[in-house]
């Protein structure tokens, strides 16, 4: 998938409230393991989905490193094989 397409998809999906801001990081981390998206992309594409507010990219963040690690990634990666 084209990342502009992937940016797309990824705010409407956040703009419309069916994913949360830190399933968007957990998704993004994903797609890291998955080689799908660079991790240098990710910040670009947390602030472009957060309308370059910088305070909500750093609490999506914090969320989600409350909520996952390497083992939890690694399971939702099996899940979608």
């Amino acid at each position: 998938m084209l990342l502009n397409s992937l940016i797309v998809l990824l705010k409407e999906k956040f703009d419309s409230g069916l994913i949360e801001d830190y399933e968007l990081v957990i998704a993004l981390l994903c797609l890291v393991q998955k080689n799908t998206v660079k991790i240098e992309d990710v910040g670009d594409i947390l602030k472009i989905v957060h309308q370059d507010n910088l305070f909500d990219v750093l609490k999506s963040l914090k969320k989600a490193n409350l909520i996952i690690d390497d083992t939890i990634i690694n399971e939702i990666i099996g899940k979608c094989n």
